[in-house]
């Protein structure tokens, strides 16, 4: 029996590359595309490199335009997150509603019926119920990022790379001689390299950014002012003006009163939070079990949490308090290796 026509989402950089010639050698006809998302010169020179791993591998070579729906759905929703006093994850909202939604529709076209990326991340399921699984390599793993994935998705995406580590596949890639074997990971968000965000906020919204407003300590005594909440997240420590001899680190942000209060570290540490919008990838909470692990940021190895569950809005309580719990970011729910889910940090819990 022929094996499915794969389309591989492909950036340019070594893991998807990878993952395409993996494909190949496995006997896959594949389809290599890229998302143009913005208009700039790194994403047409992401785009360059793309055709040229494509033209290395033989293989056809689409670029498809999502850039009016990655306005809408992600560039926008980052400024008025910012603008909220919130710190958005655009990655995360990027992979259901773009990368696996938009993009991977367009595989239809192509005679497609599997979709490929280089994510470092594992799908298994039998009787039509897929689990997503973190990649074994824990250093690149990259199941936070896909936690909104649902069961349609999942039943038709692979991730070639997810039983392999980094090495592994800078291995391969070296031994393939691939145009990219040797090329560093990017650490930026695509729209934003260098990471400037506050101008983008302030571009996206048309001179309606929020405006100054009062520095208070948990008290409530004003130490200070600053020049607009969507230039401040929770935890930070630098960039709001000398308020004393001592630290202070921004552990709340009221987007309402331009209100932001300032503390000591351990004024940093939550009991749990609550997020609204929450999403199972089995399409419903665990059945019984409402214990696990769940990571507030890409970064966070996770805390133990109990997780009480109340519609879409789902509150967790943890084992241990856990420190710069940030809304806007999204929180990841995981039994072992498997993401239950994730949802949108709305409240951090005293």
């Amino acid at each position: 029996m022929p094996k499915p026509k794969v389309l591989v989402a492909l950036s340019g950089g070594v893991d998807s590359t990878t993952a395409a010639a993996l494909l190949l050698d496995e006997g896959y006809a594949v389809v290599g595309a890229t998302m143009r998302l913005v208009d700039s010169e790194p994403a047409t020179q992401t785009i360059e490199a793309a055709r040229q791993a494509a033209s290395f591998l033989g293989i056809a070579h689409h670029v498809i335009d999502l850039q009016e729906e990655f306005h809408r759905e992600v560039i926008a929703a980052f400024a008025d997150e910012y603008a909220r006093g919130r710190t958005p994850n655009p990655c995360v909202v990027c992979n259901p509603r773009i990368k696996f939604g938009s993009f991977m529709r367009r595989m239809d076209e192509f005679g497609c019926q599997v979709f490929a990326t280089g994510h470092y991340a594992r799908i298994e399921g039998e009787d039509g119920k897929r689990r997503l699984l973190k990649g074994l390599d824990a250093a690149k793993d990259q199941s936070y990022f896909l936690a909104m994935l649902n069961q349609d998705q999942l039943r038709r995406i692979h991730f070639p790379l997810g039983l392999m580590t980094k090495d592994k596949i800078r291995k391969i890639a070296a031994e393939k001689k691939l145009p990219p074997a040797n090329s560093s990971d990017s650490q930026d968000i695509c729209f934003l390299p260098g990471g400037q965000y506050s101008s983008l906020v302030e571009k996206v919204l048309l001179g309606k950014a929020p405006g100054p407003g009062d520095i208070v300590d948990t008290q409530g005594n004003v130490l200070g002012r600053h020049t607009g909440c969507h230039k401040l997240t929770i935890g930070q420590r630098k960039g709001f003006g000398s308020l004393g001899p001592k630290p202070r680190y921004i552990v709340s942000i009221d987007s309402d009163t331009a209100r932001v209060v300032v503390g000591d570290d351990a004024d940093l540490f939550s009991g749990g939070l609550r997020c609204d919008r929450f999403h199972w990838i089995a399409g419903h909470p665990p059945e019984g079990e409402n214990q696990g692990i769940l990571r507030v940021r890409y970064k966070h190895a996770g805390q133990k949490a109990t997780a009480h569950f109340e519609g879409s809005v789902v509150t967790f309580r943890f084992e241990k308090p856990v420190r710069a719990v940030t809304p806007g970011q999204a929180a990841v729910f995981y039994a072992g290796d498997e993401v239950l889910g994730g949802g949108w940090i709305d409240e951090a819990l005293r």
